[in-house]
């Protein structure tokens, strides 16, 4: 199976939702629906899908060729890194600079624990999105060693213990607000992802069945998600859960379509300018709150006498729309020039010629 080029506008309108749920006023018509559409579970999910297809990859070729495991990590790690590191502490500077008051204190940001940090100390400050990315590199710590070295039979029972695991801690875990940041509480998410992937790598002739399986999931996820709305409160099963499992069922569409346009929903997911946007969604990710907060602090500079959130509410659409072309520019700006110089260093680091090419970014 090779790069699938949808993925990038499922992120693209996850991206959306996540603009939406920051930057509109608490209460608007989309502001309250991206809190129906959660972005970072959907994140998540395709994390738990892709990190899984890669590490099983390297795990089957090693198996074939009967050489060390080691070289999964390194390759896995250093390619991670080239991904992530750059754009997310250039972020830190950048808001460390121009907002230094963003928050309490940096640390937590540069060792990846902000998740925790903000769970005990209950506080989200301008860089509050940042916890999806500790729980991402938490994730990177464990799932490696238990899928490239736990004997197969127990990959199963592996990955479903994580799902089972992260809906049981959402369901014990204190404080409602904040514990949807703790990695625990993110395992069903990933897990259900990675489930998909077990399947691709390790069962293929099972996908047709698991697809049906899926859609039928998909469909009482979303009708589980709305029962909801209409004053029924459902125990046990989170909206976390029902998301990754909406998402899944996506996933396994793209696959089962290909990368050709055979439907309405195949052509919507493979738009070119979705695509475009969900290439640049890690710095939209990234950048969006400190170029959102400075620019108020800006605006506060120009016009000293006059209330700023005034100001904002008065001219709302100009202000969304100035701040989106900005962050749609330094988002392509870093992309272009940055992300994907970095990441093609992957290549000189490979010995032997890399099967991804640069668009296809992970």
């Amino acid at each position: 199976m090779g790069y699938i080029k949808q993925l990038d506008a499922l992120r693209a309108i996850a991206i959306f939702f996540v603009l939406c749920n920051h930057w509109l006023p608490v209460g608007s018509p989309l502001q309250t629906f991206s809190k129906v559409i959660s972005a970072p579970d959907v994140f998540f999910t395709i994390s738990g899908f892709l990190i899984t297809m890669i590490l099983l990859k390297g795990r089957k070729k090693t198996e074939a060729q009967n050489t060390s495991r080691k070289a999964i990590f390194a390759d896995f790690f250093l390619k991670r890194s080239l991904r992530i590191f750059p754009a997310y502490f250039l972020t830190l500077l950048l808001t460390f600079v121009l907002l230094p008051k963003a928050v309490p204190h940096y640390g937590p940001f540069l060792t990846f624990t902000a998740n925790f940090d903000m769970y005990s100390q209950k506080y989200w400050g301008y860089l509050g999105h940042l916890w999806s990315m500790s729980v991402e590199q938490q994730f990177y710590l464990i799932w490696p060693v238990l899928i490239v070295f736990i004997p197969k039979k127990f990959l199963v029972p592996t990955i479903v213990l994580f799902i089972f695991t992260g809906i049981v801690c959402q369901n014990i875990t204190p404080d409602e607000e904040y514990l949807w940041m703790l990695p625990h509480t993110c395992f069903d998410a990933l897990g259900i992802g990675a489930l998909l992937a077990w399947v691709i790598i390790e069962k293929k002739s099972y996908f047709p069945w698991f697809y049906k399986a899926l859609r039928l999931a998909g469909v009482l996820s979303i009708l589980l998600i709305i029962v909801p709305y209409l004053g029924v409160n459902l125990p046990f099963i989170h909206h976390r859960t029902l998301v990754s499992l909406l998402v899944a069922w996506l996933i396994a569409y793209f696959i089962s379509e290909g990368n050709e346009a055979k439907s309405g929903l195949s052509s919507v997911f493979l738009n070119r300018g979705l695509l475009l946007v969900g290439k640049m969604s890690y710095g939209i990710y990234l950048y969006h709150l400190t170029l959102f907060h400075f620019s108020r602090r800006v605006l506060k500079s120009l016009y000293p006498d006059i209330p700023v959130h005034q100001l904002i509410s008065d001219y709302q659409f100009l202000y969304l729309s100035v701040n989106l072309i900005l962050l749609l520019t330094a988002s392509w700006l870093s992309w272009k020039f940055f992300e994907l110089p970095l990441t093609n260093l992957w290549n000189y680091f490979r010995k032997e010629q890399p099967i991804a090419t640069a668009r296809q970014v992970v």
